[in-house]
C-alpha cells in the first residue's frame, strides 16, 4: 500500500502536477523518517532481482524520484 502512495507520488512529481514547496513542507518530515525503511526495501528488492534472473521492478526508480525531489532537499536544509 505505501509503495503504491510513492509510485503515485513520484508519477505527480515527475508531471510536475504538485508544488514541490508545498510538499516539501507538508510531507517532508513524514518522508524524512519512513525513506529509511522504504529505500532499504527497494534495494532488497533489486538485488533480489538480480540475483533470480529477474525483470527488476520499476516501483525502486519512485522511491529515488521522490527521494531526489522532497527528501534530499530537506535534508541540505
Amino acid at each position: 500500500m505505501y509503495i503504491g502512495y510513492i509510485v503515485r507520488l513520484a508519477d505527480s512529481v515527475s508531471r510536475r502536477r504538485v508544488d514541490l514547496r508545498t510538499l516539501r513542507n507538508g510531507l517532508g518530515t513524514e518522508l524524512l523518517w519512513e525513506h529509511e525503511l522504504i529505500s532499504g526495501i527497494a534495494r532488497a528488492a533489486v538485488r533480489q532481482a538480480g540475483e533470480a534472473d529477474a525483470p527488476t521492478p520499476g516501483w525502486p526508480d519512485s522511491v529515488k524520484v521522490v527521494y531526489e525531489s522532497l527528501v534530499a532537499p530537506r535534508i541540505a536544509k
